[in-house]
């Protein structure tokens, strides 16, 4: 489940901006406010999505690093296909309320509806890319920075159920693109996963067949 929730993570803070909480956003100066203002904006204007991305994984239990190669795609407004292609391969697709998750021992299909952890993915996605979070300080209490000519964001959980996943989702945004282009997410048993996106396309059309959950 963890894997999943970390795919997902990632894919919403490329694909949506920043969903900013009410109360971080109203503490922001004139000038941070601009950027959280820019941020909503560009996401609001992306239809489709497609990149590559290298997944960095350090875990507390074990040495060095294992590094994961993957492409991602998303289709406004609730379809997103999270797929690793290397070392292992593995495969999360979301299209409206089915869902389908795939490794190498086997595949599933999931009820997107009736699934809660899958529904709330969906509902995380679908807040993320309206901006609605912005009235919700109850899902992340979010700070915005400015290091080496990047965007930062940091983003620490308020919820219960995403306290016992994340200690905190630092996001860099490009400022020229306005899109994620690293996010590392520090999980609540100290483990890290590093997420640095590449090859970025917006607003292209992606097959129908790319989102298919058929097993």
């Amino acid at each position: 489940m963890m894997k999943v929730y970390g795919m997902m993570a990632a894919a919403l803070a490329l694909m949506a901006g920043l969903a900013f909480s009410a109360q971080g956003a109203s503490a922001l100066d004139p000038e941070r406010q601009a950027v959280v203002e820019a941020l909503t904006t560009a996401g609001a204007s992306i239809n489709t999505l497609q990149c590559d991305f290298v997944q960095t994984r350090e875990m507390k239990m074990m040495e060095g690093k294992v590094l994961t190669y993957g492409k991602m795609w998303y289709s406004r407004p609730s379809r997103l296909r999270w797929e690793y292609l290397k070392p292992e391969p593995g495969l999360f697709v979301l299209n409206g309320d089915k869902a389908l998750m795939s490794n190498a021992k086997g595949s599933r299909q999931e009820d997107a509806s009736s699934n809660k952890m899958i529904k709330g993915i969906s509902s995380m996605m679908l807040g993320s890319i309206s901006a609605s979070f912005l009235d919700d300080a109850r899902t992340f209490a979010t700070t915005l920075s400015e290091e080496n000519g990047d965007w930062v964001a940091t983003m620490i959980p308020q919820r219960r159920d995403m306290k016992q996943m994340w200690k905190s989702i630092v996001i860099r945004f490009d400022k020229k693109t306005k899109t994620a282009k690293v996010i590392v997410l520090n999980e609540a048993g100290g483990d890290r996963s590093t997420i640095e996106f590449s090859n970025v396309i917006l607003n292209k059309d992606i097959p129908e067949e790319v989102f298919s959950v058929n097993r």
